[in-house]
């Protein structure tokens, strides 16, 4: 969602919310003074695996002001909900009761969310169990728990499909890789290779191979968590052999394809 498109969509959430939010306004908390530790901006993450998509991140931000008011919006990869509300507070949890809308179009007149006050964090039985801070420094995973390590939900990239292409001056080794739940930012490729003016008469192996080149990204699609890595080279003759193969990695691991070949077409 672009920028305009979710200030925009905000927009029309804020406006829809405001009249209700104005008409369930309630008296004001006997307990007011305990405001003072809960005041200002809490921010939450939650992250889980997608298995086609890969990583995915949600986003949790509540604002408490002083007049016992406050507001909420919730950010996913597919839509932006919002919500305002009044909250009151009994011992360590802090209720809350309003209105929320959501860029999906739906609309909750009676909403409510309750919080729980554990020293320096805020923590709901809502959307996952995000824990809430100050400085959003903590993260959940799909089941609550936090999250130290964001590597342990990531797997070791897997080789899926040659692309290699070749024309009558040259080739271009390209290859797809499934990231393993990772960003495509963390994915990287090392190709192998060697040119050979006619077929070897015995089958190359990788200890042959005399050339060592990053590959770099000409495709990437996040939906599917898959990227596309190329190399190319020109200036040889038909019948060229050029052997090769690939290691690439991620911030897990790594996966190695298996020795290829392509032959420049003659003409």
């Amino acid at each position: 969602m672009t920028k305009i498109l979710k200030k925009f969509v905000l927009f029309l959430i804020a406006s829809v919310l405001s009249a209700s939010f104005t008409s369930c306004e309630g008296d004001d908390n006997t307990e007011s003074t305990s405001t003072s530790n809960i005041l200002g901006t809490w921010l939450g993450i939650r992250t889980y695996i997608n298995p086609v998509s890969g990583r995915k991140y949600q986003y949790l931000t509540v604002i408490f002001d002083e007049n016992q008011t406050g507001s909420l919006e919730y950010e996913t990869p597919s839509y932006i909900g919002q919500a305002f509300f009044n909250y009151s507070i009994s011992g360590n949890v802090i209720n809350c009761q309003g209105a929320y809308a959501n860029s999906d179009g739906d609309v909750y007149e009676n909403y409510s969310i309750s919080f729980r006050k554990e020293g320096d964090r805020l923590i709901t039985e809502k959307y996952g169990g995000v824990i809430l801070t100050r400085d959003g420094s903590v993260m959940v995973d799909s089941e609550g728990n936090e999250i130290t390590d964001l590597n342990s939900h990531v797997e070791a990239p897997t080789f899926e499909k040659y692309l290699t292409t070749t024309d009558y001056t040259g080739f271009t080794i390209k290859l797809r890789f499934n990231n393993g739940g990772d960003s495509y930012e963390n994915m990287k490729c090392q190709v192998y290779w060697r040119a050979y003016s006619k077929k070897p008469s015995t089958t190359p192996t990788e200890q042959d191979m005399t050339n060592s080149e990053s590959m770099g990204i000409s495709d990437h699609n996040d939906s599917t968590n898959k990227t596309i890595f190329e190399k190319s080279h020109y200036g040889y003759n038909g019948g060229t052999y050029i052997y090769y193969y690939a290691v690439c990695e991620n911030s897990k691991g790594s996966c190695k394809t298996d020795l290829s070949y392509t032959i420049i077409p003659r003409l």
